[in-house]
């Protein structure tokens, strides 16, 4: 995603993980107000996300749980340009799947199959 993609106002989730490169534009990295999942996505790859390598905490205005109890503020302004970055929480993962199931049942979507057991 390029700096010049974006129009005043934009956020950007950005959830994957590459080894060369980034997801965002360095550009988009500093010029967001960043939140993070965890300071954890600060670590050098392959722990952390590549486009933060090298960012001090003081880049960083919010982790996820800080917003979602209201600890820390979410966007100031209409203007401003917000970023999620997430390298990876498993639990969040097995709770979208959960929800993305759940949605596809209750719609009667997909396809159900019966998997072998495989005995050494």
């Amino acid at each position: 995603v390029r700096r010049e993609w974006l129009s005043p106002g934009t956020h950007v989730n950005s959830v994957g993980a590459t080894q060369s490169g980034g997801e965002v534009d360095p550009a988009i990295v500093a010029d967001a107000t960043l939140v993070v999942e965890t300071l954890a996505a600060l670590a050098p790859p392959p722990a952390g996300a590549s486009e933060l390598a090298g960012l001090d905490e003081s880049a960083v205005h919010a982790e996820l749980g800080e917003l979602v109890s209201g600890a820390r503020p979410g966007r100031t302004t209409p203007v401003e340009t917000t970023l999620y970055k997430s390298v990876g929480v498993a639990v969040q993962d097995l709770a979208a799947a959960a929800l993305v199931l759940a949605a596809a049942r209750g719609r009667g979507a997909g396809l159900t199959i019966e998997l072998e057991e495989i005995h050494a």
